[in-house]
């Protein structure tokens, strides 16, 4: 981009010059645009951003001296501190920053069909859904989230669900690049609260559910809810497409009550008949459900290859993207019966035949509340006696007050529970499992073991066959994040180790 192109952007005389800077060519080329003085090298623009834990306007004078060539921020009794090259002052710094990426980098997301899906469960199953379904009808689709960024084969590795703007709007060019014409976007509330989703122009927003979690962020969660609605009354309302969609669950409290903005046209899905898009559950298997899903005026039987509602309530959110997309529901239904499943998301360890062993990314009340509640209800239907082992930890530096719930919540819903390590990170790991032990009515009958392999270890020995095995926390995470350290661990392997 050219230093040209970039004063373009602001109103005339927006960009300030003090005595002593110099003027930038205006064909001279900008390098990249930051938001940490670290990321600075020759002929940047650095955008001092106000974070939760650090103020980038501190760090002005340092990213001028390691050569950025212009400096964009919005307090204004930081301006002293520019005095050797331009800067202009804005509102808001950080929205800025996101529309300067989608600029820099070309704004390719405006050629393409974009999905965004919020809520606190299901964003990466319905993000694997749609690439697995449009990918098999010939639409190449692009995929930012919780376990990679990917399109095709190509395949990029990722620390956050929802990145900073500049790696949004660079992996929407690698994306066109590399083919693709649709995207399948994973938005968290804190992407949502930090804008580095803003400028991307969704034509579909989708609202999974809304339960406890973040709440060391957001304080309420009425906060944490008002920021997910964001999502349908800013993000889309700003797209530049010129059709605009909701699809909201409409059996969740806080689905019911979401709102849109007035260019945005809602449609409801779950198990309520008067949805224009429901299903209803017909029989339950290990290894599949037999279904009756409504969208529209149609009506169509399948044989759904996963478990549990949750994962029924993912597919049937997507439906309306393909019909959108001009791609047969009948098509859609038969080939989603063949989906062969989602990492880490209620994923059968099929290498054991003689115990039903699952891996689980559940990590809030709710979702660890429905994965076991899933498994009892079938269960109950088989009319087996087998019992229910449940291994799970909590994840440090992170909400601790859904720590008792959850410990609460596997109590009465398991019949051997087995406490052990998440992701500790810097917190104390037995510190955090006392916290869970004290949801818990007797601890006597529980296992706390603070080694995660020694506690998959234990479930397996202890679990007799036809027993149900749930491995919850870490689901498809490859690691185990300690101190501050990451080192390798697989919670599915770990299972097969001990299977032996």
């Amino acid at each position: 981009m050219k230093f040209s192109e970039f004063m373009d952007f602001f109103p005339p005389n927006s960009v300030i010059f003090p005595k002593k800077s110099r003027k930038p060519s205006r064909t001279g080329k900008i390098s990249q645009l930051v938001d940490s003085s670290n990321k600075v090298v020759k002929s940047s623009v650095f955008f001092a951003i106000k974070g939760n834990s650090s103020d980038g306007h501190k760090y002005i004078q340092d990213a001028v001296k390691r050569g950025a060539m212009l400096v964009v921020l919005e307090d204004k009794s930081f301006i002293r501190n520019v005095k050797t090259v331009p800067y202009v002052l804005v509102s808001d710094s950080r929205r800025y920053y996101e529309k300067m990426c989608s600029l820099f980098f070309g704004r390719h997301d405006e050629t393409m069909f974009n999905v965004g899906i919020t809520g606190t469960n299901g964003k990466t199953s319905t993000t694997y859904i749609i690439e697995y379904i449009l990918q098999s009808h010939g639409v190449s689709t692009g995929v930012i989230g919780t376990v990679n960024h990917r399109v095709g084969k190509k395949v990029w590795p990722t620390s956050h669900t929802t990145p900073d703007p500049s790696t949004v709007h660079s992996r929407y060019k690698d994306f066109r690049k590399h083919g693709a014409q649709a995207s399948a976007v994973e938005i968290t509330s804190h992407g949502i609260d930090q804008k580095r989703m803003h400028s991307i122009n969704f034509d579909i927003g989708i609202f999974t559910n809304l339960t406890q979690d973040h709440l060391d962020y957001h304080g309420t969660m009425e906060n944490y809810f008002s920021v997910k609605e964001k999502l349908f009354t800013e993000l889309l309302a700003q797209s530049s497409k010129i059709e605009k969609f909701a699809l909201v669950n409409g059996d969740d409290p806080y689905g019911r009550k979401l709102k849109t903005h007035s260019t945005v046209s809602k449609h409801f899905f779950g198990k309520d008949r008067k949805f224009p898009i429901w299903f209803e559950v017909k029989e339950k298997h290990f290894e599949f459900q037999k279904l009756e899903i409504g969208y529209f005026d149609q009506r169509f039987q399948m044989k759904f290859p996963l478990l549990g509602d949750h994962n029924i309530y993912n597919f049937i959110s997507t439906l309306f993207v393909y019909d959108y997309l001009k791609i047969p529901m009948a098509s859609v239904i038969k080939k989603m019966e063949s989906f062969a499943g989602i990492p880490g998301r209620l994923q059968r360890v099929r290498e054991i035949k003689n115990k039903n062993v699952f891996v689980d990314f559940a990590h809030t009340p709710d979702a660890v509340a429905k994965t076991i509640e899933t498994v009892r209800e079938l269960r109950t239907e088989l009319k087996s006696n087998n019992k229910i082992i449940t291994v799970f930890g909590c994840g440090g530096d992170r909400d601790s007050t859904k720590r008792p719930i959850m410990g609460q919540i596997a109590e009465g819903k398991s019949d051997v529970v087995i406490v052990t390590s998440d992701n500790p990170r810097t917190e104390d790991p037995m510190a955090i499992i006392d916290q869970i032990k004290a949801g818990f009515s007797n601890q006597s009958d529980k296992i706390f073991e603070v080694n995660r392999s020694l506690a998959i270890q234990k479930a397996m020995q202890i679990s007799k066959p036809g027993d149900i095995v749930l491995v919850l926390g870490k689901g498809h995470e490859n690691y185990q994040i300690i101190g501050d350290k990451k080192r390798p661990f697989d919670d599915y392997k770990e299972v097969i180790k001990y299977a032996k």
